[in-house]
């Protein structure tokens, strides 16, 4: 599979002939078939698709399939754009006049198992026509945070998907729309497009120390500059929890989240968790509902909402924080920063009898001063 670049045309479009020979790296092709007839003038009809026949099918095993643009660019951030390689593929590569593409059956990115991949480029007679990959994999959710952040999509996100742990299978849609030119200076290269989604299967997910989501099910769709959840469901902290909400292009995101503590079964968890919330948790009993709302802008600090109805918990911590169950108690908590109008951020946070409001003032990247 690697020398297949040597039988295409002279003609077709040099940008695609040195991407299809860097991105078909390995494979083995038998029983495959070229086909040509017609007036040879136009050959190979990629732009008179009507007044001949060029075509060639390749079945081949064993390929590995790089998506990454060739030669490799860089990013608005200066990072290059590579994406991870497909090995162990199994497929068939076909052309026929103006037509470009392939079909794979089998694949696999570490134990991520790719099935029902296409290729196609539906116009080699039109530069501007992109190279349009759409796949489907299942395996390891883990491996497939990892394929995340070895791509850009983990640069744009600053790796924080090394700080998962996942256990688990999950199922990923990934489509890519590839450029095949890139317009001479001054103008912007043309950026590759892609979109998909990432179904949890029942999965548990983990970040840094905090406690574990469990039976994560649920769908997160992304695309450019943009990630969307609708009712993903979970168990944390011994409850079930909802969220749903979103990130639009302009970097502006909305995320609601809603659940109920279900501090007994937490208690449960205690293998899991740090032995400070281990001894936190001995000393609440009982279930509690909440509901937070977050929303705010790129490069700003978000707006924050939460509140619960603590009223079915037994609380058993010094006063006035301590409480039987059955006992009214309602907390709340926002955090709501001022903007570019102000330095100054403003919190309020409501525990039963306490109440406390906080000004805050950010000083530098890592200092904040608190004025209760």
């Amino acid at each position: 599979m690697t020398r297949l670049v040597r039988y295409l045309p002279t003609s077709f479009n040099e940008r695609m002939r040195t991407y299809l020979g860097h991105a078909l790296q390995a494979g083995i092709a038998r029983n495959g078939t070229l086909e040509v007839h017609g007036d040879l003038t136009k050959f190979p009809y990629s732009k008179f698709p009507d007044t001949g026949i060029f075509r060639i099918t390749a079945p081949f095993t064993g390929g590995k399939f790089d998506p990454t643009p060739f030669p490799t660019r860089t990013m608005a951030n200066g990072l290059p754009n590579i994406w991870p390689a497909f090995d162990g593929i199994d497929g068939t590569f076909h052309m026929a006049q103006n037509k470009l593409g392939f079909d794979i059956d089998r694949g696999h990115y570490r134990g991520v198992r790719v099935s029902k991949l296409t290729g196609r480029s539906d116009d080699l007679g039109n530069r501007e026509n992109k190279l349009i990959i759409d796949g489907h994999a299942r395996g390891p959710l883990k491996d497939m945070l990892q394929y995340v952040d070895d791509s850009p999509l983990g640069l744009m996100a600053k790796h924080a998907t090394c700080k998962l742990d996942a256990q688990g299978n999950a199922l990923l849609d990934l489509t890519l729309g590839i450029p095949r030119y890139r317009p001479p200076a001054p103008q912007p290269p043309i950026k590759t497009d892609y979109k998909g989604a990432l179904t949890f299967s029942d999965n548990e997910v983990r970040y840094a120390n905090l406690p574990p989501m469990s039976h994560l099910r649920g769908t997160a769709r992304f695309g450019a500059k943009t990630v969307t959840i609708n009712e993903l469901t979970a168990q944390l902290l011994g409850g079930d929890v909802r969220a749903k909400g979103g990130v639009q292009p302009d970097g502006s995101y909305v995320f609601d989240v809603n659940g109920r503590i279900g501090a007994d079964a937490a208690q449960k968890m205690n293998e899991r968790i740090t032995p400070q919330m281990e001894q936190f948790l001995k000393r609440i009993t009982g279930t509690a509902p909440y509901a937070m709302h977050v929303h705010g802008t790129k490069n700003a600090l978000p707006n924050v909402e939460a509140t619960s109805d603590l009223t079915d918990l037994r609380l058993d911590l010094p006063a006035p924080l301590g409480k039987t169950q059955g006992a009214p108690m309602l907390f709340s908590f926002t955090f709501k920063p001022e903007g570019s109008a102000s330095d100054l951020d403003d919190a309020q946070l409501t525990l039963g009898p306490v109440q406390a409001h906080y000004v805050l003032r950010q000083i530098g990247k890592a200092q904040v001063k608190v004025d209760p």
